[in-house]
C-alpha cells in the first residue's frame, strides 16, 4: 500500500517538476518577452501604490460584526464622543508647588486660544471653563468658578468637586484640560492626526522652556505616535536593505549578491503594494512591517542559490534548476504558514496572512522567472559570488558538521512535548498602554499621570431609556466600589455639584438647564441615554475582560445599562486572537507536514518520522519557552509562530532535494551550511525590528531571531542526530 502510493507521490512530483522546469527555461529562451510582461505587470500594479491607505483607529481595526464596536459608534454618535487629548499641567522643579498667578494666568490663556487656532477642536474641558448656578436678588446665573484674576487660593473653589483629581488638584499638584477632536475622514482612516501634530507643536513652542511642565496623553496623541512609528518603517526598511547587502557582502564576497537581491525584493515589493492598493488592503499596525518579514522569510532561496554557486559552481542556469522545484516547495511552506492565519475570524490577521502569502508567491516568481531573463541579457550579473572573499565560511560548516550527543534528543522530546502540552498555558497579554517601549514620550507622560493619580484608562457605561435615576446611581455605587475603578465621572455628581447650597426647586431648574447645554451631551443623549465615565487603574484586554464579565450582571442583560468605549472594543477583539492563532497553528503544521509528508514519499526518502518530527520541532519547543517563561503574547508577536512553522520545513526540503538519489545524510552535508548562512541572515535581518517605536514589533523581532536559532537545531542538529550523527540515513529510493 506504501510502496503504491510512493509510486503515485513519485509520478505527480515528476510530473510537476517537468512543467515547472518548461516554465523556467521558457523565461529563459524569450528573456525580453519575459520582462516585458514583468514590468507591464509590475506598472499596472505599482500605478495602485498611491491609492494605499494607512488606518490607525480602532474602528479600523476591530471587526465591524463585534458587538463592542456598534456600541463604540453608538457612543460616538449619541453623546458626540471624539479622539481626545489629556493634557496636565505641573510646576516644572518637581517640587510639588502651588502655581504661581502668572502661571495659572499662561495656562488659562493658552487653553482658551486652543479653540480658536485650532478648527478640529469641538470641545476644551478645564477649571477655566467650568460654570457654577448662583442665586442673586432672584436671579439665576451661571458665572465661571473662577475668576479672571488667576489667583492660586481660587483653586480651592474646586475641592472635593466632581473635577477634583481630574481636572486639578487644589491642593498644589496639578490643572488639566479635555481637549476633544472631531473624527474626519481622512487617508489614515477615521482619525487624522494631523491636529494632534499641531497641538503638540503649540505645548513645545508655549511651555517647553517655561517653568510649567505639560503631560500630554489620551487617544488622540496615542494615534498621533502610532503615525510617526508607522512612518519611521520607512526607516526600518532601509536599514534593512543596509543590513542586507551587508551580510551578502560578509556571506559571499560581494555586495553585487546584496543587491541582486534586493533588486528582487523591490520589485516584488511595488507588485505587492501595488496589489494592495487595487485591492483597498490598508496599510496598519500588523501590515506595516510586512516588507521587512517578506524580506525575512524570502531570503532563503537566494542563499541556497548563491550557496550553491559558490560552493559548487558550474554553469549558472545549472544553479537554478538544481533548486527550482525544491525552492517552490519552501515558498509554498511559507504560503502555507501565513495562509494559514486566514483561518482566523478577525479580518486585520485574514489580510495580513493574506498578503505575506502573496508575498512568498511573487518572490519566488521573481526570483526563477525574472532574475534568469535579466541574467540572460546581463552576462556580467551572473557570476556573483567570490568564494576568496567570503568570511564565515569555514565557521559556517563548522557550525553545521557539529554532532551533539544523546541530550539533545532528550532535551529536544521534552521541549517538543512541552509545546503541544503547555501551549494552552501562553501567556496571551495585550495591552494598548504597552504600545510604546517606557521611555517613549507617551508612555513616559501617561505612567507618570498614572502613578500620581491612580488610573490608566478609562470606559463608559451607558444607562437605556427610562431607568430610574434611584437605579442608576444604586449601579454605579456598586461600580465604584470595586478596587479597579479609581474614578467616577458621574453626571449626577456634576449636576449636584452645579446647584449646590440652591433650594430644591431652583436645582430642579439648574438641572433642566444643564440638559440644555452642548457640554451636557457628554452625559445625556437626545434619545434618553445617560453615560457615566469610569477610570481603571489598568487597561491590559484580560484584566478589562475579566472586569467586564464581572459587571456584567449589574446591567440585567443590557436591559439596564452596557459598557462602550474604545477599551472594550479592544478587549474584545483581543480575546479572540488566542483562538484564532491556535486555530491557524494546528491548520499550519497539518498542511507543512503533508507537504513533507509527500515530498518524503515521491523522492524516496527514508526515514520519514524524523523528518517530520525534526521539522516541527523548533515551532513547538518556541511555544514551550513561551509558555514556559510567561513571555506576553499579543496579536502581534503571535503571528511569529506562522511564520516560523511556514519556514520551518524548508530546510528539511533543501535536504531531501539535495539528497534525491542518495540519502538525506547527503543533503545534510550539502546544505548544511547554508542552513546556518540562512539562520544568521535572517536572525540578523529579523533584529532590525528592534529599532521600531512599537515594543510590539521590537518583541516580534528578537522572537523571530531566537526561533530561527531553535528552529535551526531542529532542522540540522536533532536531524543529524536521529540519523545515527553521521548525517547519514537509508539511502533513497532511484526514480
Amino acid at each position: 500500500m506504501l510502496e503504491a502510493l510512493a509510486a503515485s507521490a513519485g509520478r505527480l512530483l515528476r510530473g510537476f517538476s517537468l512543467r515547472l522546469l518548461r516554465i523556467f527555461r521558457g523565461g529563459i529562451r524569450r528573456p525580453k518577452l519575459t520582462l516585458t510582461i514583468a514590468l507591464l505587470g509590475a506598472l499596472a500594479l505599482g500605478l495602485g501604490l498611491p491609492r494605499i491607505k494607512l488606518v490607525l483607529s480602532i474602528h479600523d481595526l476591530v471587526e465591524s460584526n463585534l458587538g463592542s464596536l456598534a456600541r463604540l459608534n453608538e457612543l460616538n454618535r449619541d453623546f458626540k464622543e471624539g479622539k481626545s487629548s489629556l493634557v496636565q499641567f505641573f510646576p516644572a522643579d518637581g517640587t510639588g508647588r502651588a502655581f504661581r498667578r502668572e502661571e495659572l494666568c499662561a495656562i488659562r490663556s493658552w487653553l482658551r486660544r486652543q479653540s480658536a487656532v485650532e478648527p478640529e477642536l469641538t470641545n476644551v474641558i478645564s477649571p477655566f471653563h467650568l460654570r457654577q448656578a448662583s442665586l442673586e436678588n432672584g436671579r439665576l446665573w451661571f458665572p465661571r468658578v473662577l475668576s479672571e484674576s488667576c489667583e492660586p487660593a481660587e483653586l480651592a473653589r474646586l475641592a472635593g468637586s466632581p473635577w477634583d483629581g481630574l481636572l486639578l488638584d487644589p491642593g498644589a499638584g496639578f490643572v488639566g484640560a479635555e481637549l476633544v477632536f472631531r473624527d474626519a475622514r481622512s487617508e489614515r482612516g477615521l482619525f487624522d492626526p494631523g491636529p494632534v501634530e499641531r497641538l503638540i507643536a503649540r505645548l513645545q513652542a508655549d511651555f517647553g522652556d517655561s517653568g510649567i511642565r505639560a503631560l500630554h496623553f489620551g487617544s488622540a496623541p496615542y494615534l498621533y505616535h502610532a503615525l510617526q512609528g508607522l512612518n519611521f518603517t520607512r526607516v526600518l526598511n532601509l536599514i534593512a536593505i543596509g543590513v542586507l547587502l551587508g551580510v551578502f557582502r560578509i556571506l559571499f564576497g560581494t555586495f553585487r549578491s546584496g543587491l541582486l537581491f534586493v533588486g528582487t525584493l523591490l520589485f516584488s515589493g511595488v507588485l505587492l503594494y501595488g496589489l494592495m492598493g487595487w485591492s483597498g488592503a490598508p496599510i496598519d499596525i500588523l501590515s506595516n512591517g510586512l516588507f521587512l518579514l517578506m524580506a525575512i522569510s524570502t531570503l532563503e532561496d537566494f542563499v541556497f542559490l548563491s550557496y550553491l554557486q559558490m560552493t559548487e559552481g558550474g554553469p549558472w542556469r545549472r544553479q537554478f534548476r538544481v533548486i527550482l522545484v525544491a525552492s517552490f516547495f519552501t515558498s509554498l511552506t511559507t504560503l502555507i504558514g501565513f495562509g494559514s492565519l486566514y483561518a482566523s475570524d478577525l479580518a486585520v490577521i485574514r489580510r495580513f496572512g493574506t498578503l505575506a502569502a502573496a508575498a512568498a508567491a511573487i518572490e519566488w516568481a521573481t526570483l526563477f522567472l525574472v532574475l534568469p531573463a535579466v541574467l540572460r541579457l546581463a552576462p556580467r550579473l551572473r557570476t556573483w559570488t567570490r568564494p576568496e572573499r567570503a568570511r564565515l565560511r569555514s565557521l559556517t560548516a563548522k557550525v553545521a558538521a557539529l554532532r551533539p550527543g544523546r541530550w539533545l534528543r532528550w532535551g529536544a522530546a521534552a521541549l517538543f512535548v512541552g509545546g503541544i502540552a503547555f501551549s494552552p498555558w501562553l501567556n496571551f497579554q495585550d495591552d494598548p498602554a504597552r504600545a510604546f517601549p517606557p521611555w517613549h514620550p507617551l508612555s513616559r507622560d501617561h505612567q507618570e499621570v498614572s502613578r500620581r493619580l491612580g488610573w490608566s484608562t478609562s470606559m463608559s457605561v451607558v444607562f437605556e431609556p427610562g431607568v430610574p435615576e434611584e437605579k442608576m446611581r444604586a449601579v454605579l455605587a456598586k461600580i465604584g466600589a470595586r478596587p479597579e475603578i479609581k474614578r467616577i465621572e458621574s453626571p449626577f455628581e456634576i449636576e449636584s455639584w452645579m446647584a449646590v447650597g440652591l433650594p430644591r426647586l431652583t436645582s430642579e431648574l439648574v438641572r433642566r438647564e444643564f440638559r440644555s447645554t452642548s457640554f451636557s451631551r457628554r452625559y445625556f443623549s437626545a434619545d434618553g441615554q445617560v453615560r457615566a465615565n469610569l477610570l481603571l487603574s489598568f487597561s491590559d484586554v484580560r484584566g478589562v475582560r475579566r472586569l467586564l464579565s464581572e459587571l456584567a450582571p449589574l446591567c440585567e442583560n443590557e436591559t439596564v445599562c452596557h459598557f462602550a468605549g474604545e477599551v472594550p472594543s479592544y478587549a474584545e477583539f483581543g480575546d479572540r486572537v488566542p483562538l484564532t492563532l491556535i486555530s491557524s497553528l494546528a491548520l499550519c503544521l497539518s498542511l507543512v507536514l503533508g507537504v513533507l509528508a509527500f515530498l518524503c514519499l515521491a523522492t524516496g526518502t527514508r526515514p520519514l518520522l524524523p523528518v517530520l518530527y525534526t521539522s516541527i520541532w523548533g515551532p513547538l519547543a518556541s511555544l514551550a519557552l513561551l509558555a514556559a517563561s510567561q513571555f506576553r503574547v499579543n496579536f502581534l508577536t503571535g503571528i511569529y509562530v506562522s511564520a516560523l512553522v511556514g519556514l520551518a520545513g524548508d530546510n528539511a526540503i533543501q535536504f531531501i532535494f539535495a539528497g534525491y538519489r542518495k540519502d538525506l545524510g547527503h543533503g545534510l552535508r550539502r546544505f548544511g551550511g547554508a542552513s546556518v548562512q540562512i539562520t544568521l541572515a535572517m536572525a540578523v535581518t529579523a533584529l532590525v525590528f528592534l529599532f521600531s517605536k512599537f515594543l510590539q514589533a521590537k518583541a516580534l523581532g528578537g522572537l523571530l531571531a531566537l526561533g530561527l536559532l531553535i528552529c535551526l537545531a531542529g532542522d540540522l542538529w536533532l536531524l543529524s542526530a536521529l540519523l545515527g550523527g553521521g548525517g547519514g540515513g537509508t539511502p533513497g529510493k532511484r526514480r
